[in-house]
Formats: structure tokens, C-alpha cells, sequence
């Protein structure tokens, strides 16, 4: 996630910078098997004001409070309740299966969450553009042959991860 503010581009890379986009993923939700909230799914009332209206987990990540998510919430006017921050991924879906917490990541990490955890996932109730991961690099090293090894290298690891 990038602050809106930094003024970059995921598009447009800085100059001198070239980059590959590995894939995309998109943000979920994660809940405890036998939480409340999903009553509310099944009946078909999952929405941005219920969604708002629980108490959430947050990974801090490089010191950031807050995400793209969050920046986009705040451009509409709302917030979401963060309850508990926690430093690793790992942490906060431990602390969302044992307790009320809603945790919304990367639908990636959510995969390997539910195999750890008894979590059940849920959509966003509200459209938010996708997570784009990319891999960058200076154009200086674009004909380097160990350079254009370890891109193959980590583009091929990514994709037999995501199929």
C-alpha cells in the first residue's frame, strides 16, 4: 500500500525504474468461525455500515497506521474502529480467530491464514480497487545476466505460489 500523498504512481514508475507486476490481489475479510457477523452474511445484510461498525485487527506495518484502505474509507467520510494493532499478519489473524476482531488483508495471506486458523473469509461489502505487487529495478540492470536471472528467479517462485 502506498500513501496517497507520496505522489506515486504504481502505473508509472519513477525514472530510471523499470517494473514488472507479478500479479494482483485483492482485500478480504476474516472472522472467527462462529462469530456474529455472519448471521448478518447469510441474511444478506453484510454492508460498508456494518462492516464500519465492528471492531477491527490492524498489521502496522512500516510504522504505518493506516492503509490504502483507510485513506479510501476517509475520502468517503468514514473510519473504521481499530481495536487492536499487532506487528505480522500472523499475529492479527491468531487475535481475529480468538476473539470479535474483523481482519481484512490481502486475499493471498488469507489463504494460508485458513489453514492455520478457524477463520471464515468474507467479501469486502464495498468495492476497493486491487493490490497490485510489483517488482522494480534500475534500468542499468535490465541486460545483467544474474539481475535478469533473479527476476525470472522470484517471477516464476510467485506464480507457482498464486496457482
Amino acid at each position: 500500500d502506498l500513501h496517497p500523498q507520496t505522489g506515486l504512481d504504481n502505473n508509472k514508475p519513477p525514472e530510471g525504474l523499470v517494473q514488472h507486476t507479478l500479479y494482483e490481489d485483492k482485500q478480504v475479510c476474516l472472522v472467527r468461525n462462529d462469530h456474529p457477523i455472519l448471521q448478518a452474511v447469510k441474511q444478506k445484510d453484510w454492508t460498508l455500515e456494518r462492516y464500519l461498525s465492528m471492531a477491527h485487527v490492524q498489521v502496522r506495518c512500516e510504522g504505518k497506521e493506516w492503509w490504502a484502505l483507510d485513506y479510501h474509507l476517509a475520502d468517503r467520510g468514514h473510519h473504521r474502529n481499530i481495536s487492536a494493532t499487532v506487528p505480522d499478519f500472523y499475529g492479527a489473524a491468531s487475535v481475529c480467530a480468538h476473539t470479535d476482531l474483523i481482519f481484512t488483508l490481502p486475499s493471498s495471506f488469507a489463504s494460508h491464514a485458513l489453514k492455520l486458523y478457524p477463520l471464515t473469509q468474507l467479501i469486502l461489502p464495498f468495492e476497493f480497487l486491487p493490490m497490485a505487487y510489483v517488482l522494480l529495478w534500475h534500468e542499468r540492470n535490465n541486460q545483467d545476466k544474474g539481475h535478469q536471472w533473479m527476476r525470472e528467479t522470484i517471477s516464476l517462485s510467485v506464480k507457482k505460489a498464486i496457482i
